[in-house]
């Protein structure tokens, strides 16, 4: 049917623009050149703003990418407006968002900044640095809900573009399927993205072999082609000063050589003078589309005569090719374990009949690559024997199934009572051991002491798990000054030793967080010599019942912007169940940040720890420990008995910086915090023991790797801290 309409649209336009039939076909074929085929849309606004009939486009790389663009039916304008507006540096790095992560991933990313995959076989890795996921959901946005068995004869302007069988190293000429496949195929440098599967070929950048398709454009039946070609900057002795420069000579002297065949083909060439310019300069766009511009301008008397006035028109170009909403009758998956399918098989139940909504659909798609199971999902619509089936094509993750992962943290705040932390984490993952999705993780924490923690998480009917654990902690001969409450200052020598199991269970989301119930006994041993304080030492067993909830879909632990963040605890010990103390501990803590105008954003959060009058026991007052908790205090001196407290966070976004594959933001941030002791908990009765303020002015470095974050602060003490921290807090 689209077929049809398209022919009748185009036997229209012939008509009422006097273009005949049998004039002569115009070719028009884009060289690949990574950043430089900007020029491409500076040449299309030429062709298009002086009536430049174009009957077949061909392209490479990004050649490939604008020339499916407008074969498709944008006008050079409104692929301007697009390809302007396109964030190369997150497209590709292909940052996973955090708050799309699966939330035992978030906790993962929270505390490690190196990850390694491995099997029985060894380690594991990736056929290129980056999936391209990001970059294929950017095209789906573009072209909308693909078949895999589309025609690209039936485009608006029929279109063909390179790929390169990297297993054969043939050239593959992409005419039919996904045309959002055919771009990603197109573009995937070797090394860098990873590879598209199409059939029994194995694509990535065309390039490699076919880097200015002229002769395809021919086969295509064209009359008169016009050629962009990118590849004329090659570089003096002069300009060539160091490796990058030598690669990029290399790869240009490649390119030209290759295309010197196809350019003796075409009738005209159009060359931008690109002079500086490479192809990773994606944030020169509008100095390079100008300069596209410019090229085509001085050719267009070249171009006129060689096309021939039937083949110039005041006729617009019609538009993008417009599809009506797919009615999604059945959904298909391909094969995965039974968990992770079921997961994914009911997320899309709700796409079922009614029209697929092309960006929701994508941002599910987002959510599935978010969660680091999978390492590309390509998707489709076809008619499947008179229903429209939207089937899913996705990859498990390459980097597994097992993980050794890697973590730094350094604190340093000044005129407190700690001088500065250095630890090192170490784990170890195993999945899908006995059932699907369970999850086996191993932590070794070295510091000043030794601390891990074995925890073993089995799912089960979908939404609950089973999870034992088993938590080792010693610190040995520590010489600090510490607090306990805010206004108790106290000198110590300690020895402390924590023996820890744990059985629970609980529900869980899969995005977003669990609640569990569980028994916990402790061994705990703390030698202490107070120097100003009558607390006794403690040798004993600790046993409990606890109730734990945790909800996280904050996109950074340490420098937030988005989303929101709930840890909850309740933790009731007794004797009648075997422990030395009676007493009951409690601990809530609550985030909340939005943003606005784009580049703020503004969130609080407050905190509660407390005894429900109880005598809560000495060695077991810890509360709150991530990173700067407290403008203007250290975590320390936030230990108490009964405490509730706030600190409104406001942040500014400053600029985006790249560094190897780490995307980061660069924050301004302002704190003001406040905070309350008081000698039992009660808000509205209880006796205030102390309270304090403090307000903080720093600079950020958010990434998903290794944070880093510098901040002045003062605090009602009228004590400046300074505090620098890298990496997240374990």
């Amino acid at each position: 049917m689209v077929k049809k309409i398209v022919f009748v649209l185009a036997i229209l336009v012939c008509l009422a623009s006097g273009v005949s039939a049998d004039r002569p076909k115009v070719g028009l074929v884009l060289a690949g050149g990574g950043a430089k085929g900007f020029a491409h849309i500076g040449v299309l606004k030429v062709l298009e703003d002086n009536g430049i009939h174009v009957d077949y486009i061909a392209g490479t790389s990004m050649g490939g990418i604008v020339g499916a663009l407008s074969a498709y039916g944008y006008s050079a304008r409104e692929i301007e407006k697009e390809v302007s507006s396109i964030d190369w540096t997150s497209l590709f790095f292909d940052t996973k968002n955090r708050d799309h992560m699966s939330y035992i991933n978030k906790t993962a990313s929270s505390r490690y900044f190196m990850t390694l995959g491995f099997d029985r076989h060894g380690l594991k890795n990736s056929p290129g640095v980056i999936t391209g996921q990001k970059i294929q959901n950017k095209f789906y946005h573009l072209v909308g809900p693909c078949s895999d068995n589309d025609d690209f004869d039936d485009l608006p302007t029929p279109f063909r573009c390179v790929a390169t069988d990297i297993i054969t190293g043939k050239e593959v000429v992409l005419e039919n399927g996904s045309l959002a496949d055919a771009m990603r195929s197109t573009m995937s440098i070797p090394g860098v993205f990873n590879p598209v599967e199409k059939g029994e070929y194995l694509l990535v950048d065309g390039g490699v072999v076919n880097n200015l398709p002229v002769d395809v454009m021919k086969d295509m039946g064209a009359d008169i082609i016009i050629a962009v070609n990118l590849s004329n900057n090659i570089a003096n002795r002069e300009d060539l000063r160091g490796g990058m420069s030598i690669t990029n000579q290399m790869l240009n002297l490649f390119i030209y050589d290759q295309q010197l065949a196809q350019l003796k083909l075409a009738d005209i060439v159009i060359t931008p003078e690109l002079g500086k310019y490479d192809s990773t300069s994606y944030f020169n766009f509008t100095e390079i589309e100008k300069l596209g511009e410019q090229a085509a301008k001085e050719m267009l008397p070249a171009i006129k005569e060689a096309v021939g006035p039937e083949n110039i028109s005041s006729i617009p170009k019609i538009g993008v090719m417009r599809k009506e909403p797919v009615v999604v009758d059945r959904v298909e998956v391909s094969e995965l374990n039974p968990f992770d399918r079921s997961i994914i098989v009911k997320k899309l139940d709700k796409f079922v009949g009614k029209p697929l909504d092309v960006d929701e659909f994508n941002d599910l798609i987002e959510d599935f690559h978010s969660s680091g199971q999978f390492e590309t999902i390509r998707y489709y619509v076809d008619d499947v024997d008179g229903e429209n089936v939207l089937s899913l094509d996705v990859e498990p993750s390459k980097k597994g199934p097992h993980f050794f992962r890697l973590g730094l943290f350094y604190e340093m705040n000044t005129n407190v009572h700690e001088n500065y932390i250095f630890n090192t984490l170490l784990g170890l993952e195993f999945n899908n051991l006995l059932v699907d999705g369970d999850r086996w993780e191993n932590d070794i924490e070295l510091f000043s002491g030794i601390a891990a923690d074995t925890r073993y998480f089995i799912p089960f009917l979908d939404y609950f798990f089973i999870r034992p654990e088993v938590e080792f902690y010693y610190l040995p001969d520590q010489e600090e000054n510490f607090s306990i409450g805010f206004s108790d200052d106290i000198d110590a020598e300690r020895t402390e030793l924590k023996v820890k199991s744990s059985l629970s269970i609980g529900t869980f989301n899969r995005t977003f967080g669990e609640m569990s119930v569980g028994f916990m006994n402790e061994y705990i041993y703390y030698d202490y010599d107070l120097i100003n304080y009558a607390e006794e030492d403690f040798k004993g067993i600790v046993n409990s019942v606890f109730f734990k909830s945790r909800m996280d879909n904050i996109n950074s632990v340490v420098l937030p912007e988005k989303g929101n963040f709930l840890e909850l605890m309740l933790k009731y010990s007794d004797r009648h169940i075997g422990s030395e103390d009676t007493y009951v501990k409690g601990k809530a803590s609550f985030w909340q940040y939005f943003q606005f105008l784009e580049r703020l954003s503004l969130g609080g959060k407050v905190f509660a720890g407390m005894d429900f009058g109880t005598d809560m026991p000495f060695y077991d007052m810890d509360w709150f420990t991530y990173v700067n908790a407290f403008p203007g205090y250290s975590n320390n001196e936030l230990q108490s008995p009964n405490i509730v407290g706030g600190v409104l966070d406001f942040k500014l976004k400053l600029c985006d910086v790249g560094m190897g594959s780490i995307q980061s933001r660069v924050l301004l941030t302002f704190r003001g915090g406040w905070a309350t002791e008081y000698e039992d908990f009660n808000l509205f009765e209880g006796k205030k023991r102390y309270d304090i303020y403090g307000f903080g002015i720093g600079l950020g470095l958010s990434n998903s790797r290794i944070p880093i974050w510098v901040e002045g602060c003062w605090n009602d003490d009228q004590r400046f801290m300074l505090h620098i921290s890298a990496g997240n807090k374990f």
